[in-house]
């Protein structure tokens, strides 16, 4: 007998032993596990592993960049195309841009960037978002921003670029 299969005979006995009704009794005696699969079914145990991967290939990204070395070797790791855009994104904490939109106001072209923000994005500093809406509301999809986490070390590696633009002036 599965877990569903258990929780869901659990659930039908609370049902049919209040009337067809839960009490808050019966509510507080369920574990997390069995809420889920009361209220999302399937689809709640689904939506938790989903998450978890995510968490995880989060994770082994973080382990597997180091920052340190990566600010250290800022000049041969990025390009000027990199710097420009974590330069463009760098001021907006909030805010997820578009690749298009992001070519247009950095005046890159658009396979430039794209090919940058997902070299980016395997080194974990930037990050898509998506569930993104406008300033009226509307659905806006995903867009690309700095992973708040790593934040510090992208204005490390904006400032070796900078100090290096000094130098050459």
């Amino acid at each position: 007998m599965s877990v569903y299969d258990e929780t869901e005979a659990r659930l039908m006995a609370a049902v049919s032993a209040t009337g067809q009704r839960l009490t808050s009794k019966d509510i507080e005696q369920l574990s997390e596990q069995e809420l889920n699969i009361m209220f999302y079914g399937s689809a709640g145990i689904a939506d938790r592993v989903r998450r978890l991967r995510a968490q995880l290939k989060e994770e082994k990204i973080h382990r597997s960049n180091d920052y340190v070395k990566m600010v250290k070797e800022a000049r041969k790791c990025f390009t000027d195309d990199d710097c420009k855009i974590l330069q463009f994104l760098a001021p907006y904490d909030e805010s997820a841009w578009y690749a298009r939109g992001i070519a247009e106001h950095t005046e890159l072209d658009i396979k430039a960037v794209t090919a940058s923000l997902k070299k980016l994005k395997r080194r974990g500093l930037v990050e898509v978002q998506s569930g993104l809406f406008d300033d009226d509301g509307f659905t806006a999809g995903s867009g690309y921003a700095i992973v708040d986490r790593h934040r510090g070390v992208v204005e490390s590696i904006l400032e070796v670029f900078e100090n290096e633009q000094e130098a050459l002036l």
